[in-house]
């Protein structure tokens, strides 16, 4: 879940997502699908799927 209702959301950890960070991880969730990127912005979400192609080519 991206947002709660409760109020206990990622903010009170200082983990918020821009708008359209936010917008790329709902549309990854809803369609069960990996987002490819190097942006840590979304490692504090568990539940989002996501691959970094360009570690790869720092290992080398």
């Amino acid at each position: 879940m991206l947002w709660n209702p409760s109020g206990k959301d990622g903010r009170s950890q200082g983990k918020i997502l821009a708008p359209l960070d936010l917008l790329i991880a709902s549309h990854t969730l809803s369609r069960d699908i990996t987002s490819v990127t190097n942006d840590h912005a979304f490692q504090h979400l568990s539940q989002l799927s996501t691959q970094d192609w360009t570690a790869e080519k720092r290992s080398e």
